[in-house]
């Protein structure tokens, strides 16, 4: 499953790099290991934030949250289709796409990718959940 992550890694380079400003460009899901994996994979490492749009609790909520973001594009990864209604709250505009990734024995799982534009300074925050 980690080798896709590779092909994975190029796509979010050539997605990356068609933003106007490649510099403002975070990354987030709103999965786990989605979300640690592409602390690992995105370009430059960077950290990459987990999005809480009706999850359990986890350690990404203790930590910095992208708000100082505002302004910024960025883009969304998961491997189900994306509900549409958490991310447009967030951003001016959202573009979807489904990749096939692959690696060297073939196909690897399929992911939904948003290309979002123009953070609006907001993340989500619940007041309660289970840890």
């Amino acid at each position: 499953r980690l080798m896709v992550w590779t092909d994975m890694s190029s796509k979010l380079q050539e997605l990356t790099d068609t933003m106007p400003n490649p510099d403002k460009v975070f990354y987030f899901s709103d999965r786990y290991g989605v979300t640690a994996n592409l602390s690992f994979y995105a370009p430059k490492q960077p950290q990459a934030f987990c999005a809480d749009f009706g999850r359990r609790k986890a350690q990404y909520d203790l930590w910095e949250t992208p708000e100082s973001k505002k302004g910024w594009d960025a883009i969304f990864v998961r491997h189900k289709p994306i509900d549409l209604r958490p991310l447009k709250k967030l951003f001016e505009s959202v573009d979807v796409m489904e990749y096939q990734t692959t690696h060297s024995n073939g196909y690897g799982p399929k992911y939904y990718i948003a290309i979002l534009k123009n953070y609006n300074g907001e993340w989500p925050k619940r007041d309660s959940g289970s840890y």
